[in-house]
């Protein structure tokens, strides 16, 4: 069993010394009343230390005396052999803490994939869905990948892989409200709501237009 270290252990040898003022730093005064005892026995002499700096230096000395002894007990010749054991110790931590850190990230950059590949056949699934039901509500096939980017899918969700169809609906709907002129025109029979401008006066069929001037010809319209 290793001994305890404790500076309390050694405070009685600074003040009772068989050996007082032989190299302790302080010097012996005998017991009061006169002489010492004959013989040498009796209460052993006290230790007076000149002052304060010479009675640190005792500690220090019997510090470093058990912690000597300390380390002789834990197997190690000399205290810089244990200083050698602590710093490999130190390093092969900081080494297992940077590969536990590299794992880390590599295991967050797969989840950023595996999120972005989800988000990604997500949106895929409501753009299909979204063409479906804009094709039954009688938007211009021609125009449809214009009419879709107008469309707010930001309320559309999927679930285990399928595409709530009322939202897109609604969505759909929303956007046909706000844009009728991508609706086919009421006389090819499909139900539309004729914006063509046919007997109208010749408005233009804003629908019919790339986006940028449909944008531009909107814009003039609403002015």
């Amino acid at each position: 069993m290793l001994k305890r270290f404790s500076i309390f252990s050694f405070l009685p040898a600074l003040f009772f010394d068989e050996n007082a003022g032989g190299g302790g730093g302080g010097t012996e005064t005998p017991p009061a009343g006169g002489t010492p005892p004959a013989g040498g026995g009796g209460t052993t002499g006290q230790i007076i230390f000149p002052n304060e700096a010479a009675f640190m230096e005792r500690l220090k000395r019997e510090g470093r005396s058990q912690f000597n002894e300390l380390v002789k007990e834990l197997g190690f010749e000399k205290p810089e052999d244990l200083k050698v054991v602590v710093t490999k110790a130190k390093e092969t931590e900081a080494a297992n803490k940077t590969d536990l850190e590299k794992a880390q990230e590599q295991n967050q950059t797969l989840q950023n994939e595996n999120t972005a590949i989800k988000k990604a056949a997500e949106k895929a699934l409501i753009d299909a869905n979204m063409q479906v039901q804009a094709t039954a509500l009688n938007v211009k096939p021609e125009r449809m990948k214009a009419f879709l980017k107008l469309v707010d899918a930001s309320t559309i969700t999927v679930t285990n892989g399928i595409v709530d169809e009322t939202i897109t609906k609604a969505a759909i709907e929303n956007a046909l409200k706000e844009f009728p002129e991508f609706l086919k025109a009421k006389t090819d029979g499909s139900g539309g709501e004729d914006f063509s401008g046919a007997g109208g006066g010749g408005q233009k069929d804003l629908g019919s237009l790339p986006m940028a001037e449909y944008i531009k010809e909107r814009n003039k319209n609403s002015k």
